[in-house]
This record gives structure tokens, sequence and C-alpha cells, in this order.
């Protein structure tokens, strides 16, 4: 089946007449260009471009193509049109309880991808120390999402999926004195000694808490710094106050990839699942609904 990209692709080459204007407008490097418009050629097995010196020409065939996949994407509007239309006349409105940790990492854009898509409303609540299976018995048309370990069970009338995994590590400055740079892994028993950077939040999912607790059996964790803002920590951490506690789920920690910072590895601690959690009556479309917006 022929992809969609490539015949954008020829749309632009053949509008502009130019292989370096089409990969400008595009966003896409010229040789990356090139390749897809002759991977087409070959596909179709037709010559769809007249190749000089001063540019690129449509062959009759290729603007015989142009003009049918011109049409096709017209047609693919309208079906986007339909889609919409139909969502602005049935508004779906979403409730979700989530932590703090995703209130701010996650939330924000999940909730402009909502109103993009929806008409209806979008109530956020936090999920603070109530455990799930209460605000599902309490709210059964709401979504939860939240970091939990992954042994944790719920109850039968819960559907628990599972967006991510991650295991436990410590994040700190590339030139951080409190590890020596060769080290890729450390004991739950050594970060008695590693100065931590906490950010403390309501929630017992937390799973710092956790963390912490399994520190404590072995010792009173060295805890530097304790900051109530999530937006703080970083700039702890840049400035060598301390190390912090994360786990790594792509939608969730993006300034963990900062060029200047190490992960290292904690071991034996348990691993933990970013998952969204709602009421087996909840109806399908909905969920659905809710899972796409997700995995954007």
């Amino acid at each position: 089946m022929l992809k969609s990209d490539p015949l954008y692709y020829l749309i632009e080459v053949g509008q502009y007449q130019s292989l370096t204007v089409a990969a400008e407008k595009l966003h896409v490097t010229q040789p990356a260009l090139s390749l897809a418009i002759k991977n087409l050629e070959n596909e179709l097995n037709l010559k769809l471009l007249d190749r000089a010196y001063n540019g690129v020409t449509l062959t009759p065939e290729g603007k015989e193509v142009v003009e049918l996949a011109q049409k096709a994407f017209a047609y693919f509007k309208e079906i986007e049109n339909l889609s919409h239309s139909s969502q602005q006349k049935n508004p779906m409105s979403i409730s979700v309880y989530s932590t703090q940790a995703l209130n701010a990492s996650l939330m924000p854009h999940l909730i402009d991808l909502y109103y993009s898509k929806n008409s209806g409303s979008f109530q956020l609540f936090p999920l603070s120390n109530t455990k799930p299976e209460e605000i599902l018995q309490k709210h059964p048309d709401a979504f939860v999402l939240g970091i939990f370990n992954e042994a944790r069970t719920f109850s039968e009338q819960i559907n628990a999926i599972v967006l991510d995994k991650s295991y436990s590590y410590l994040a700190m400055n590339e030139d951080a004195p409190f590890l020596a740079a060769d080290i890729k892994s450390i004991s739950v028993k050594d970060l008695v000694h590693i100065p931590l950077v906490m950010t403390i939040v309501p929630e017992e999912q937390s799973f710092q808490n956790e963390l912490l607790a399994t520190i404590r059996k072995y010792g009173e964790p060295n805890i530097r710094f304790v900051a109530h803002d999530m937006n703080l920590s970083p700039s702890l951490v840049a400035q060598n106050i301390g190390a912090t506690l994360f786990t790594l789920f792509k939608q969730l920690s993006p300034s963990v990839t900062h060029p200047n910072y190490r992960l290292v590895r904690i071991k034996n601690t348990p691993k933990f699942v970013f998952s969204l959690l709602y009421n087996k009556e909840m109806p399908k479309e909905k969920v659905d609904f809710f899972l796409d917006l997700l995995k954007q």
C-alpha cells in the first residue's frame, strides 16, 4: 500500500519545481526527499520527475499522480472534518485524577490535545492521598493516571493499562562529586551517603516515598534540600546541591534527557509503571478516545 508522505512530497516538489526549496518547506533534508521520490518512482514503475541542472519538472505521469494525490488528500480532509463535526455534536467530557508530577509534566499537552478534538469539558483533579479504588467507586466515569509499584494490584472492578515502565534512577550533573564517573549503578544501601534533593508531594502513590522507605532500612537518608515545587529540583541538581530520584518515563521525564545529566541505576528497587485506571463499565468509545490522546 502506498504511503502518504512520498505523495505529499511529490506535490510540494511539483509546486516549487525545486528539490532544495521543497525540502526546506517540508523540513526534511534534500537527500531524504530525493530518496523518497525515487522510491515512489520505483514502487509505481513510473518516471515522475524530469531532472535538470536548473530544477525539476513533473512528467505527464507525475502530473497525473499529483492530481490524483491531491484528490485523495482532499477526501482525507473531508473525513477529518466529518469526525470533528461528530465530536462537536456529541462532545465527550473527561474527568481525570492524577498526581502533582503528572499535572506538571503531561497534563498541559494532554488538555491542549483534548480541546483540539472535542468541545466537551476536561476536568482535572488531584489524586492526593485518596486511593484509586475509592475515587473510581465514587466517580465511576473518571480516569486515574498515576505511577505505581509494578507489583501493586487493584480491585476486580478496575482495569489497569500499563502505558510505560521504568526502573529507579539517581539523577545528577555529569560533574557531580557524589559518585565516581565510572559507576553505572548503585545499591539502595549506598544511597544513604548520597546528598539528595527531594520533591515532597502529598500523593500516597509517590515512588519517591517508596524509595525513601527502602533507604531508611539502612539508615536515615542524607536529604540536603526539600522542595515543594516540582520546577525547583532541576535547578538545585544543576548547582550540585544534591542528586534526585527519578523514574524514567518517556512521556513524563523530558528534563532527565538534559545533556549535563547523568543517570545511575538504583539496583534492587521495585519497577514502577505509569498506568491508566478506569472502571470496567467505562464505555469503550471513551476509553479509546482517552488512550488515543495519551499516545500522541
